[in-house]
């Protein structure tokens, strides 16, 4: 197997595309976070409860249990005062307003104001929006936090008692276990179907090829879990769908030139050129921007007939898609579309904010075993130039059952 090895960490991450963002670890919640938890709900011993996510969402509300935080809980919003929410990001990326513009819309049906706030990459700063919009009366937090802010954010709004729901950035304790509500894609498996696909469809972009003529390249981001599990999940489904093939397999790491388009261009031709003697490509972007910088390398190496881009995430993907004539290459998607965040992510805020819900029991037909809080799994297709517009009326088609 051929890899480029990571020469230094750098510290640095960055959430997309959607697309998806890092896993923090925390040793433990502190003292006044764990007694705080346990007055919201949160379990201090293992869920029993592993019952299908898929049939939660189907039902809106689990029997048995009381699952709550659906867009089919029959409440009215309009009993109360407008809630006031705040969404801090960490980076300003396409996401971001995407996702905000969705929830301002979900806003006016479920009373709720959006008041939206970028760190700019300053972890000081984040810390100071936290502490700003608790004491000015903000009644529940969206995270779309970076690295080693997630743990200080959460003792804030624990010590203030104001509830929080993450998106896309994992929370966990030293055993793994989901310490906050978080939604978002199950990143490995998102890797590994786009890459089933890839493997499955490839005769439709070179119909004269074997798959043994075809060096599989994964673009990665080694510093960042999130990128690290959806590349493993490439990988793997790759191996195991072809183990004999284990040496046209091509890990790409970024962790080294940082998180950019310009990145996933260097090393993306720099790879393809130096390999010059693999007649065909399959190029897998952890993260939109390496997508689109493998297929600005594509195109720069005149290699559109002999290459094709595969990726997660879709702001990016999205937009250039609906310019036929632009990356003609990128012929596939695992969305983290802006609708699947935003409805559960308001739904389950809005559940804790009323008092319905608590950490321990949002969602709690999706728990997996041993975690404390829930991770809201969103759907995980893969999409093409085909389909993507499909995929965009089902997803808004959640506004029909308000």
């Amino acid at each position: 197997m051929k890899k480029t090895a990571a020469l230094i960490l750098v510290i640095i991450m960055l959430l997309s595309l959607f697309a998806c963002a890092e896993k923090q670890t925390a040793a433990a919640p502190s003292e006044s976070a764990q007694a705080s938890a346990s007055e919201n709900g949160t379990p201090s011993t293992e869920s029993e409860t592993d019952a299908s996510q898929s049939a939660a969402v189907e039902t809106g509300a689990a029997e048995g249990t009381g699952t709550v935080g659906f867009i089919t809980d029959e409440v009215d919003y309009f009993a109360r005062d407008p809630y006031e929410i705040a969404y801090i990001y960490a980076l300003s990326v396409p996401i971001n307003p995407n996702v905000i513009g969705v929830l301002e819309k979900l806003g006016e049906k479920m009373n709720f104001n959006i008041n939206s706030y970028c760190a700019e990459g300053d972890m000081a700063k984040y810390i100071d929006l936290t502490e700003t919009c608790i004491d000015t009366g903000t009644d529940g937090f969206i995270f779309m936090p970076q690295n080693d802010i997630i743990l200080r954010a959460d003792e804030l709004c624990t010590e203030a008692d104001v509830p929080l729901v993450v998106m896309l950035t994992a929370y966990t304790d030293e055993d793994g276990r989901n310490l906050r509500p978080i939604v978002g894609p199950n990143c490995y498996d998102a890797g590994a179907s786009v890459t089933e696909w890839a493997v499955n469809n490839f005769k439709d972009y070179f119909p004269d090829a074997e798959l043994s003529d075809i060096g599989y390249m994964t673009i990665n981001f080694s510093v960042a879990q999130e990128f690290m599990e959806r590349t493993q999940g490439a990988q793997d489904k790759y191996l195991q769908l072809h183990p004999e093939l284990a040496d046209n397999l091509y890990d790409v790491d970024l962790a080294d030139i940082g998180f950019s388009i310009d990145a996933g261009y260097d090393k993306a031709a720099a790879t393809m050129s130096a390999n010059s003697d693999v007649a065909y490509w399959i190029l897998f972007g952890a993260a939109e921007e390496f997508a689109v910088g493998a297929a600005r390398a594509v195109e720069s190496l005149q290699k559109e007939d002999s290459a094709i881009v595969v990726s997660t995430g879709c702001d990016t993907c999205f937009d250039l898609w609906a310019n036929e004539g632009d990356t003609p290459c990128w012929v596939a998607t695992v969305p983290v579309y802006k609708t699947d965040l935003a409805v559960p992510i308001a739904c389950g805020l809005v559940a804790l904010m009323d008092q319905r819900a608590t950490y321990e029991t949002l969602w709690a037909d999706m728990r997996k075993e041993g975690d404390f809080a829930t991770q809201y799994n969103i759907p995980v297709d893969v999409v093409t130039r085909d389909t993507y517009l499909d995929y965009i009326a089902q997803s808004e088609a959640v506004f029909d059952q308000f």
